[in-house]
């Protein structure tokens, strides 16, 4: 017979407004009431923030490994996004989830400095994977994307977004709440399965 083992495992940094995006700036977390400000000076800079979706997106995966490769998790061997597995699932995904999946690319005078992707469910985006060329650390274009994305979101009914897993210090920043999430092992009930 099998034995099912739940435990904690991490927790999900988030944040509900159930009201417009005019509501979530009045009020969720200050980060959001910054970023305004933060979004003009970046476009005054030469900045811009686009969206893909479908085949769009999959046309643009190399920079995303670009701007991977440039950014912390390439310095420290903690890239996913590069040519091979990962981004053949991600190419999948963005075939097979045009409607649930997108990507998000920030420009510097027509440089690609930052990528984020997000999963749209219901009335939540899940912000999946994100990274930023080093260099270009004091544009914010990261922290822009996050903004411009769940106002695009919450524009079409979305209430919450969610950094799914992780305490990383912006993640806490930016959120109200957190949830736990669980990991679930299931084996069999013998010495061998308990190990």
């Amino acid at each position: 017979s099998s034995y099912w083992h739940r435990a904690e495992w991490t927790t999900s940094a988030f944040c509900r407004c159930d009201g417009d995006f005019d509501a979530l700036h009045a009020s969720g977390p200050s980060w959001i009431r910054e970023m305004p400000r933060r979004r003009r000076k970046f476009i005054r800079d030469g900045g811009a923030a686009l969206h893909f979706s479908g085949a769009d997106a999959v046309d643009r995966l190399d920079i995303v490994a670009r701007v991977e490769a440039a950014s912390w998790k390439g310095s420290e061997g903690q890239t996913r996004l590069q040519p091979g597995h990962g981004q053949d699932i991600l190419r999948r995904a963005f075939v097979q989830l045009s409607d649930q999946i997108q990507l998000w690319l920030a420009f510097m005078d027509g440089e690609p400095v930052a990528y984020q992707i997000d999963f749209l469910c219901g009335d939540r985006i899940w912000l999946y994977q994100c990274g930023y060329d080093e260099r270009y650390r004091k544009a914010r274009a990261g922290s822009v994307l996050a903004y411009v994305a769940t106002e695009h979101a919450w524009v079409r009914g979305v209430r919450e977004y969610d950094y799914l897993t992780g305490d990383e210090p912006y993640k806490l920043e930016r959120t109200s709440e957190l949830r736990t999430l669980y990991h679930l092992a299931g084996h069999q009930r013998t010495a061998r399965g308990w190990l």
